[in-house]
């Protein structure tokens, strides 16, 4: 039995599952860039986009969490910076897609959207982080949440939406 304060030990395979992780995970995302690259055009604006940008999203989300969460017991600041970065990344790619230059520009802004961002904030994280805080915290940080995805949406796209240019984004078109 290992010793109190000790970390605990692998479960059997575990070591294994995680190596598999750090080669196989890069080769398949070498696998969709070449994807994105060499294949169909028509798989772009769908997924491939997507694919691409999603792990790195992930890998920033991690990193801030486990760099900022520590800085606050009652406030998740790495999770609450990777929500917001999401959400400016999100707004700025929509106001991008009001006028792309191509087709493909117009599928790179979308898979930002979809893979990027949709990777950089996820609800099951946050959900996770209210969990274990108490009541009082909970509310303040969704709140807060709440109240700066708000502000950076309306920042961001509020001047489009009141102009009267406001035509649809490219793939509504």
């Amino acid at each position: 039995m290992p010793a109190t304060g000790s970390p605990p030990r692998p479960l059997p395979g575990q070591s294994m599952i995680a190596l598999l992780s750090v080669v196989v995970g890069p080769l398949f995302w070498l696998g969709s860039l070449f994807l994105l690259i060499f294949g169909p055009s028509s798989w772009r604006e769908r997924a491939t986009f997507a694919i691409v940008v999603a792990p790195p999203a992930t890998l920033l989300r991690y990193f801030l969490s486990k760099r900022l969460n520590p800085l606050s017991k009652r406030f998740p600041i790495g999770t609450y910076t990777a929500n917001s970065l999401a959400v400016l990344v999100f707004a700025v790619m929509a106001l991008l897609a009001r006028n792309p230059r191509s087709p493909l520009g117009c599928a790179a802004l979308r898979g930002v959207q979809d893979g990027f961002c949709g990777s950089l904030s996820t609800i099951s994280t946050l959900v996770v982080e209210v969990r274990g805080l108490g009541t009082g915290d909970s509310y303040r940080y969704l709140i807060a949440s709440w109240i700066v995805s708000m502000a950076l949406f309306t920042v961001v796209l509020g001047p489009w939406v009141w102009s009267d240019d406001r035509g649809p984004l490219c793939w509504e078109r």
